[in-house]
C-alpha cells in the first residue's frame, strides 16, 4: 500500500513539474555555430552540414594585432584575405555572423605593438580603435551581424 502511495505521489509530482522544463519557443534567439577546419579539408561541405542543422549565424574571431600589427599598417591577409572573404562567403549562404574582434584575449592585450603599454582608455588607443573599427566595417558591408563582440574572456584580464 505504501509503495502505491509513493508511486501516485511521484506521478503527480512529475505531471505538475515536467511541463515547466519544456522548451521555450525560439523567440529572438539565434542558433550560432563556430565552423572551423574540416577533418577532410572541405570547409564548404562542413559548412553545408552546419546549415542543414538550422544554423543561422557563424561565430568568427580575429584579433586587433592581426588586423593592424604596427602603426599605419593594416595587414592585407586580415583585411583582404579574411574580412573581404567573409563579406562575400557568408552572405552568399544567407548566413549572419557573430563577429568577435579581440583587443584583449584572456590575459593578453591584442593591440598594435606601439599601443601595448598604454591603458585601454588612453586617447591614442581609443582613436586607433575607432580607425580599426571603421576599417573592419568598410570591408564587411554585405555581412549581416547578429552580434559584434570586442574582446575575448576579458573578465580575466581585468581581474
Amino acid at each position: 500500500m505504501n509503495s502505491n502511495l509513493t508511486f501516485i505521489f511521484l506521478c503527480c509530482f512529475l505531471f505538475n513539474t515536467l511541463p515547466s522544463f519544456a522548451q521555450e519557443p525560439q523567440g529572438d534567439r539565434i542558433l550560432a555555430w563556430q565552423v572551423d577546419h574540416a577533418e577532410d579539408g572541405d570547409f564548404d561541405a562542413a559548412y553545408q552540414i552546419a546549415l542543414s542543422t538550422c544554423m543561422e549565424s557563424t561565430h568568427l574571431f580575429f584579433t586587433w594585432s592581426n588586423l593592424k600589427p604596427d602603426t599605419g599598417v593594416f595587414n592585407p591577409s586580415t583585411t583582404q584575405g579574411y574580412l573581404d572573404v567573409i563579406n562575400w562567403y557568408y552572405p552568399s549562404y544567407g548566413s549572419k555572423a557573430d563577429l568577435q574582434f579581440a583587443i584583449v584575449n584572456t590575459v593578453t592585450k591584442e593591440m598594435p605593438s606601439e599601443l601595448e603599454d598604454l591603458p585601454l582608455d588612453h586617447p591614442l588607443v581609443i582613436s586607433r580603435l575607432k580607425t580599426a573599427l571603421d576599417t573592419i566595417f568598410e570591408h564587411i558591408p554585405n555581412l549581416e551581424l547578429s552580434s559584434f563582440n570586442i574582446g575575448n574572456e576579458s573578465d580575466i584580464f581585468f581581474g
